[in-house]
């Protein structure tokens, strides 16, 4: 679990340092890293849910970014 924890804050803090318009690439290994420590019976910090859902926004929205009109 020490090792789970401790890949979820490099990649959190990895994800951090990445240019904010670029993130949203982060969205789905990130929010499998968090469902997979859940399932662990992790307690995850909040920041971690509330990063989930901006990068998951952001993902969304770059979809939509890219659509030829």
């Amino acid at each position: 679990m020490v090792k789970q924890i401790d890949q979820l804050e490099t990649f959190w803090q990895k994800i951090m340092l990445t240019n904010v318009d670029e993130r949203y690439r982060y969205a789905s290994p990130w929010s499998w890293m968090l469902s997979e420590a859940r399932t662990e019976g992790l307690d995850l910090p909040p920041e971690y849910e509330a990063l989930r859902k901006e990068l998951d926004e952001q993902a969304i929205e770059a979809q939509f970014d890219n659509m030829p009109i």
